[in-house]
């Protein structure tokens, strides 16, 4: 069974479906799949938000990212390797700088807050719990990780 000139198209990133989607130009039909991950991925900007030690393995990721060797670049996906990311080291603790925290945030719509102490009762959660009542309704969601401010941690 089948149809005659049924075309299926699943592109593997929103450039290339968008490209497809202008490029076929044909009175037979065609199926675009959309895979989820196109909702919301990781093309778009992200804030990630760091201190002390963390920093300096947020600096070396996002270079890596950025200039990866010719070798590895298969192994990234390609909206990682364009994904803009404003990376903030906050430096103190108390007195933090929330403006500028927010004002990235509400460019970038992600906010990831990245630390070396445990996830539980420590300064990340307050930072998290703040810039959610400054710019709630500015954040998005992350793709399958179900939180719109995510943290990542050491051992609780």
């Amino acid at each position: 069974m089948g149809a005659s000139g049924l075309k299926v198209v699943i592109p593997p990133s929103t450039i290339q479906y968008k490209g497809l989607l202008l490029a076929i130009r044909d009175p037979d039909p065609a199926i675009f799949v959309e895979p989820k991950v196109f909702y919301r991925s990781p093309e778009s900007d992200l804030t990630l938000l760091t201190w002390g030690t963390p920093d300096y393995h947020c600096e070396s990721t996002l270079r890596f990212l950025n200039s990866s060797p010719p070798s590895r670049v298969p192994f990234i996906h390609p909206s990682l390797r364009s994904a803009r990311v404003e990376l903030i080291d906050l430096q103190m603790i108390f007195s933090w700088d929330i403006e500028t925290v927010v004002k990235s945030m509400r460019r970038t719509k992600r906010f990831v807050i990245v630390h070396q102490a445990g996830m539980i009762g420590g300064v990340g959660g307050e930072i998290a719990a703040e810039v959610g009542k400054r710019a709630f309704l500015r954040l998005e969601a992350f793709v399958r990780l179900e939180a719109l401010v995510k943290r990542i941690t050491g051992w609780n």
